[in-house]
């Protein structure tokens, strides 16, 4: 829909909520464990995976056109990514807030948070991530939507949940306790008290969650009222709010602050936190085996894109920007070709990639 239709936009008490709603998209990922397509100048989320049309970065604004209007969306990130970041998604994006270095999603969120009050102090600030992967949108608008009426009405800092469908080790997880009762119609979606968060676990911890069925994926999207997040940020992240409310902070400031994510620095010491189990399919785009997940696959397990030819082969993931890649009798392998380097490894040593890059950095050719 075009954004002319977001004006109509209620939320489930019915009032018109969309021009008090703020997206704020966090675009500061590095995606190295999908070298050698993600590198320093073209981080993932700015590539188009799995024979897509679109890159993950403009998905991302897409789903967010009914949530809230052009001028109510933010990008955060670096320096060195706007000049792509602009030219991927246009003027579908109202606002670029332009990190000078890196220091982790706090200070990203905080500085967004900040930029917000100045121009809507009564807004709903809705933070999600550019890299993604959500194809069902529809469901995606109606989950954010109970999420941005609890934090509303209820003023709550809510977390989307996804509901775990095998023991992973790379989330971290939330363990909900009682549902809320609740004073507005939600839909039909239940929301629930958060318990507490856990940080990526082991194996085995990973497994007895999934047995529970009381414990999410967070998937690092958040909702809440930005006077009460700050309010609330001001007790738990004193050592940032303080600074960024100064009246002599500049950008060059920015750098000194201390790197700390949200989940750790604000998510896991808050009060008052609700999950709404999502209702959406969501892929975490971090390593080649999950863009095999994530994408149409052939009938024979394969995704493949680029100057391809496959015989015998299964399960796989191989992609071109150039040279021909012929895989014979091949069964879950990812081979990746660029213009200057080859990737061929078995998926299951998909998290291995990051030593590539640390190997590269070492040398001086740094991918991000």
């Amino acid at each position: 829909m075009s954004n002319n239709h977001s004006s109509s936009h209620k939320d489930v008490s019915g009032n018109s909520s969309v021009s008090k709603v703020h997206v704020v998209i966090l675009c500061g990922g590095s995606g190295t464990r999908l070298w050698p397509l993600s590198q320093e100048d073209r981080p993932k989320q700015f590539l188009a995976l799995g024979g897509s049309d679109q890159t993950l970065i403009q998905k991302a604004v897409k789903r967010l056109e009914n949530v809230a209007p052009t001028q109510n969306r933010w990008l955060v990130l670096g320096p060195k990514h706007e000049k792509i970041a602009r030219e991927q998604v246009g003027d579908r994006v109202g606002n670029f807030l332009i990190e000078p270095e890196a220091r982790n999603t706090a200070p990203a969120v905080l500085l967004a948070a900040f930029a917000i009050q100045k121009k809507d102090p009564d807004a709903v600030m809705v933070v999600v991530h550019s890299d993604h992967l959500i194809e069902t949108e529809e469901q995606f608008e109606h989950t954010l939507q109970t999420a941005i009426d609890v934090a509303r009405h209820q003023m709550k800092f809510v977390v989307l949940g996804i509901r775990p469908t095998f023991p992973s080790t790379g989330f971290g997880y939330i363990e909900l306790g009682s549902k809320l009762d609740r004073p507005h119609d939600t839909g039909g979606l239940s929301v629930f008290d958060v318990l507490s968060f856990h940080e990526k676990p082991d194996y085995d911890t990973a497994k007895s969650f999934l047995q529970k069925r009381n414990y999410m994926w967070n998937a690092g999207m958040f909702i809440w009222s930005v006077k009460n997040f700050l309010d609330e940020a001001n007790r738990v992240l004193p050592e940032i709010t303080t600074k960024m409310a100064d009246s002599k902070f500049t950008l060059e400031k920015y750098k000194e602050l201390p790197k700390v994510s949200i989940d750790v620095g604000f998510m896991e010491r808050a009060n008052r936190i609700a999950c709404v189990p999502a209702e959406f399919s969501w892929q975490d785009i971090g390593t080649w085996g999950s863009v095999r997940d994530a994408f149409i696959r052939d009938p024979a397990g394969n995704v493949a894109s680029g100057d391809v030819f496959l015989l015998d082969t299964s399960n796989s993931v191989i992609h071109s920007e150039g040279p021909t890649i012929a895989a014979l009798g091949c069964n879950n392998l990812v081979i990746v070709a660029t213009k200057d380097s080859v990737l061929v490894m078995p998926e299951s040593k998909g998290q291995d990639v990051k030593h590539v890059a640390d190997w590269l950095a070492k040398r001086g050719n740094k991918p991000t």
